[in-house]
């Protein structure tokens, strides 16, 4: 008998299981229904990009303004004439245009504005519309529950209307000190071809070059100077950022005593385009000499500055502005032949698949290995300059002593379908002696290790090199 309501009450049972399940299924796969979010509660409400100016006024003392032109670029011009920190300008100008509040405190006519401080506000900002509309704000007194210079501080539009409450967050840019809007680079300028130092050892001026040298000096004489270093000096230069604002107006006194009249160094950069800027660099500002006082020739304004371009050796000594080695620019990988003219006769050293290839004079023609190839390279790339004469020296021996040259080193170097050469002439000499050589490109003298003497021998110097 028991048995009997078994198999109803179990089907019971699955089916409520069944019908549970279902529901539940059911109810999951209804999406929720998003709450609407509440609309922002904006104190200005404009396109950014409308405004011409912004003007931002400190208790009726100071006053910031910065300007932006049609190509997006921004300039203060109170409290003084000066390039704008574009990217924190563009910030300002984004958040004037829409400044958000976190609630209403009163609507227009329920409250006096005196009782938050905007009958004489701490900020007042005014927009400057491109159609000639000015919309201002005024920002007054901190909340009651005010606890630090980030808390939320009452604001107006236009001396009338509604009265917000506005986070200090979103005011920072309304109570930075105006230091801050100075652009905090001291130079603009790309593409600069041309450098000029002017220090105690004298005026010096390099430019790029399209032939072998990527650099060169222009004066005093034109010699081959190294890349690693101008570039270096131009970078420096052209990185120099302001630690500190000291003055817009020194006195002549002043600026005698931070040395920044004449400065203990003066750099130019220049461009194709004919732009030109000169920083003059001044005493240390500190007793560690890790700062210095700087100003651009066209201006008064003085700043502080790290010294780190001390570091380069291009500011210590302009002597450093000379290329050591004559055959540098020619990267290993880079070469395309090495020619050693002796005699009258030439040997050839150039890469091949399996290494190099060395053709002599008498027309033999042999494999070298990389290794000993790449090191016989290396012999004509690392040989150093020791000294130079320069034309207006006298230097009878060296002048005489290359008149009938012992031979001449050729390399040949530079991308695919791109060549670039340097050819040195080489005076007779011993191994114990310097050695004279000439560039063919320059008037100039180099005096040369004794090894260039040596390097005219091809086959002798394999012999000195182990496999």
């Amino acid at each position: 008998m028991m048995s009997s309501w078994r198999g109803p009450f179990i089907a019971v049972v699955i089916l409520a299981i069944l019908g549970g399940a279902y529901l539940y299924w059911d109810a999951a796969a209804e999406p929720e229904v998003p709450e609407p979010a509440e609309p922002e509660i904006l104190v200005t409400d404009v396109d950014w990009e409308d405004i011409r100016a912004i003007a931002v006024r400190w208790d009726d003392e100071f006053e910031l303004r910065i300007e932006r032109d049609e190509e997006d670029r921004y300039r203060m011009t109170a409290p003084a004439d000066y390039p704008a920190d574009q990217d924190r300008a563009r910030l300002l100008f984004k958040s004037a245009a829409a400044l958000k509040a976190d609630r209403i405190v009163a609507e227009a006519g329920e409250a006096d504005p005196a009782e938050y401080g905007l009958d004489a506000p701490t900020r007042h900002i005014i927009l400057e519309m491109k159609d000639g509309r000015e919309i201002s704000a005024d920002i007054g007194d901190a909340s009651p529950l005010a606890v630090d210079e980030y808390t939320s501080r009452y604001a107006q539009r236009d001396g009338a209307g509604d009265i917000y409450l506005i986070p200090g967050i979103r005011l920072g840019f309304y109570t930075a000190p105006l230091d801050r809007w100075r652009d905090p680079s001291v130079v603009h300028i790309d593409d600069v071809n041309e450098v000029t130092m002017v220090a105690h050892r004298g005026t010096w001026t390099a430019h790029r070059t399209d032939g072998a040298y990527e650099w060169e000096l222009k004066y005093p004489h034109p010699v081959p100077a190294p890349a690693d270093t101008l570039d270096k000096v131009v970078r420096e230069i052209r990185n120099l950022r302001v630690r500190e604002f000291v003055t817009d107006d020194p006195t002549d006194a002043e600026l005698e005593e931070w040395n920044l009249v004449e400065g203990v160094n003066r750099v130019t950069l220049a461009n194709a385009e004919g732009e030109e800027v000169t920083v003059i660099i001044g005493g240390f500002s500190d007793t560690r000499g890790s700062e210095a006082y700087v100003r651009r020739e066209d201006s008064r304004s003085v700043y502080i500055c790290a010294t780190a371009f001390y570091a380069v050796p291009g500011f210590t000594d302009v002597r450093e502005w000379i290329v050591e080695k004559p055959f540098s620019p020619a990267r290993r990988d880079a070469i395309q032949s090495i020619e050693v003219t002796r005699g009258g006769q030439s040997d050839h050293l150039s890469p091949s698949e399996a290494g190099w290839t060395l053709l002599t004079a008498d027309g033999e023609e042999s494999e070298i290995s990389s290794q000993v190839g790449n090191a016989l390279a290396d012999r004509f790339r690392n040989l150093a300059i020791t000294d130079i004469i320069w034309p207006d020296e006298e230097a009878v021996e060296a002048r005489e002593s290359l008149q009938v040259p012992a031979g001449s080193i050729t390399v040949r170097f530079g991308p695919a379908g791109e060549t670039r050469e340097i050819t040195l002439v080489i005076a007779a000499g011993d191994t114990d002696e310097s050695i004279y050589a000439r560039n063919l490109e320059y008037d100039v003298i180099y005096v040369l290790e004794s090894e260039a003497y040596q390097l005219l021998d091809v086959s002798a110097v394999l012999e000195t090199i182990p496999e």
